[in-house]
């Protein structure tokens, strides 16, 4: 029997596929002239689900809307592989943000693809692109923090609200998305990481898909969360086997303890698998 496209957990679509998969789907998307896209097909968003989004995709209607409008929604945490088992499908291959963040990497630098690094705390993502170069030479990227975005963003529940992000700076002034697309299109940029966690990422890419009509080439929006305090160094990174086991949860929690109330989640989506298997 073949596998799924798709398996849905909790209402949520997720795309059954590999890396390999993936990368080739983002490299050929890449690759095509805009003249070929719609404009509102300019950006290729690809969504890494986890347990903690899966319960935020629950609670918000509108979120949950942005990511059933994302090009690619891949499995990322284990609890999502695990949950697939439960409900009788298997999933092809755990992809992580940060496995996917290196791979994208090696991708833009074999084809010139140049990629945009925005969000984290103070420098990280500077950091983070300082680390990626010396993992792979010819990558051609660049670094800011982006925009202040507060946890009031957690209450929109309607897709006709506009929110408007501060800037990091100033947080009486709104954050300049022209000025963003200018730099992405006098940069040429094709992969966009965006690390501010979830939900905010992914409303931070909702709101420059507002401007894709604007954008020159083809460009790849992917939300990626503490990917960049791992490669730049701000915390410890989880030994393979660990990651592996499904415990890196735990391990952040140990170095990082004021994750301790998100990780509720996780306890959250294990009732919410239960009750949706036996009910």
């Amino acid at each position: 029997m073949p596998a799924k496209k798709t398996i849905k957990i909790l209402g949520l679509e997720i795309d059954n596929i590999t890396m390999n998969n993936v990368l080739e789907e983002i490299e050929k998307s890449l690759n095509l002239n805009n003249r070929k896209l719609k404009i509102e097909n300019r950006i290729l968003q690809i969504a890494t689900i986890n347990p903690e989004i899966l319960m935020l995709a629950l609670e918000n209607p509108f979120y949950k809307e942005m990511l059933n409008r994302a090009k690619m929604r891949v499995a990322d945490g284990i609890g999502i592989i695990l949950a697939g088992k439960i409900f009788g499908n298997n999933f092809k291959e755990r992809i992580t943000g940060l496995a996917l963040v290196k791979k994208l990497c090696g991708l833009g630098a074999s084809e010139g693809f140049v990629i945009g690094l925005i969000g984290g705390q103070g420098k990280i993502a500077v950091k983070c692109g300082e680390c990626l170069q010396r993992l792979y030479p010819n990558l051609k990227w660049w670094g800011e923090e982006g925009p202040e975005i507060k946890d009031r963003i957690l209450d929109i529940k309607d897709s006709s609200k506009n929110f408007q992000f501060s800037d990091s700076k100033n947080e009486k002034q709104t954050y300049n998305f022209n000025a963003l697309i200018d730099k992405i299109n006098r940069n040429r940029t094709r992969i966009l990481f965006c690390a501010f966690g979830a939900p905010k990422q992914e409303f931070f890419i909702n709101a420059l898909r507002q401007y894709e009509n604007k954008l020159h080439q083809p460009l790849a929006a992917i939300g990626v969360g503490g990917v960049f305090d791992e490669i730049g160094g701000a915390v410890s990174p989880a030994p393979e086997w660990i990651d592996k086991i499904g415990l890196k949860w735990f391990w952040r929690l140990i170095h990082q303890p004021w994750r301790w109330k998100r990780q509720l989640a996780l306890l959250k989506f294990g009732y919410q698998i239960l009750l949706a298997r036996f009910s």
